[in-house]
């Protein structure tokens, strides 16, 4: 992102009123280097995802985060 990085990014959308100060982040990073998982979910993020994406991860982080009726009933 050309002006803000995504924990800058994450603090603005935390102080927006009603849904937004709520809504599930997800850290989306190649950044993988020990305690990079920590200082996201301490800066305001839900979860925390590295590159390269595994499946299995990315379909844990969405199942625990999309609530369930938004979810497509199999």
């Amino acid at each position: 992102m050309p002006e803000l990085d995504g924990v800058e990014t994450v603090g603005i959308i935390r102080k927006m009123p009603d849904k937004f100060a709520s809504i599930p982040i997800v850290a989306l990073t190649a950044n993988t280097i020990v305690g990079m998982k920590e200082m996201f979910l301490q800066n305001g993020f839900n979860d925390f995802l590295s590159k390269p994406i595994e499946i299995t991860k990315l379909n844990k982080v969405l199942a625990e985060w999309i609530p369930s009726d938004k979810k497509l009933k199999k």
